[in-house]
């Protein structure tokens, strides 16, 4: 059996695509249905309730392939204004 550390459980890297941190948990849903990512054919990995020194507790969304319009993006930050945004290109 392979050994698999906590730190490459929680999530895998993307190539392309964005990522949406740090957003409170009790928003995490709400943001996920402003992103309509239920039309989303690429993966999407969405975590919840993981820890975070910041928030105590925080939501993260990951859609590979996929970046978001600034306007949806600006209705993310409405609900969730500690959230942070990152294009993923190539990993980077």
């Amino acid at each position: 059996m392979t050994s698999i550390s906590k730190a490459e459980l929680a999530v895998a890297a993307l190539r392309n695509g964005t990522v949406i941190d740090h957003i409170p948990s009790e928003v995490l849903f709400k943001a996920v249905k402003i992103l309509g990512i239920e039309k989303v054919k690429s993966a999407v990995t969405i975590g919840n309730n993981l820890e975070s020194k910041k928030l105590g507790h925080k939501g993260i969304i990951k859609v590979a392939d996929v970046y978001f319009p600034e306007t949806t993006l600006n209705r993310i930050a409405l609900i969730a204004p500690s959230a942070v945004v990152n294009i993923i290109r190539d990993y980077e």
